[in-house]
């Protein structure tokens, strides 16, 4: 009902992203280095820029366009965690349990409630960055490693930066198991992982990377962030 009726969706986060969304769309705006955060700041293209961006145009509403992403996201979310469990467990009732539970957690659904589409997005595709990360440590062959490093990239340059720290932490975690398990078979397959994703890894982020590198920062890495002004932008 929510999907198809008129007036903006719930949660009050969500007009930042319907006014940012519906400013960005226009002159090919969201493909520039400079954002309008506050009174201008050096920004990044992110996941949603490649979405929520274009559905804007096509439809030519940024509000139905927010609607229809935020719906598709939750089975993305299950069809990611579907396909997750099934790869481990080759149980279709276990797989079809799990994405179930990842749909419906609470956490995720408090997510939908305050609009934070950036969020529900990063969340959604988590268990695809686990999933080419245990392939690649299992069968550490150039397909699996090319894998690995878009998904490394996805990870750093589209994810949302809680979302990153979190894949981060439980990622070392799981480096840690792997090399308790076997020293030998982890420092082999590191190696190789290396070897292949690390350049790619470097040349797909180095949107990011270089201007880091030299200096120039979007707000949201600095001490001194604060919810943009320009959020309050509605045309």
């Amino acid at each position: 009902k929510s999907l198809f009726n008129k007036g903006l969706p719930s949660g009050t986060d969500a007009m930042g992203y319907i006014a940012q969304t519906a400013y960005l769309a226009e002159n090919n705006r969201w493909i520039y280095a400079w954002r309008e955060f506050g009174l201008g700041a050096p920004g990044y293209l992110s996941g949603l820029d490649f979405t929520l961006i274009p559905t804007t145009i096509i439809l030519g509403d940024a509000v139905y366009a927010f609607k229809i992403l935020t719906s598709l996201t939750f089975w993305l979310a299950g069809i990611t965690m579907y396909t997750y469990v099934y790869h481990h467990t080759r149980k279709n009732n276990a797989s079809i349990l799990a994405a179930i539970i990842y749909m419906l957690n609470q956490w995720f659904y408090i997510q939908f409630t305050e609009g934070h589409l950036s969020i529900m997005f990063s969340y959604a595709l988590v268990p695809l960055f686990f999933l080419t990360l245990d392939k690649a440590f299992k069968k550490p062959n150039p397909t699996n490693l090319i894998f690995l490093a878009f998904s490394l990239s996805i990870l750093l340059v589209l994810f949302h930066p809680q979302i990153t720290g979190i894949c981060i932490f439980f990622g070392f975690i799981y480096l840690i198991i792997r090399l308790v398990g076997n020293v030998k078979q982890f420092t082999r397959v590191l190696l190789n992982s290396l070897i292949v994703t690390l350049p790619l890894f470097i040349g797909l982020t180095s949107i990011h990377l270089i201007p880091l590198i030299l200096g120039v920062k979007p707000p949201y890495l600095t001490i001194y962030y604060r919810w943009p002004v320009s959020y309050t932008h509605l045309r």
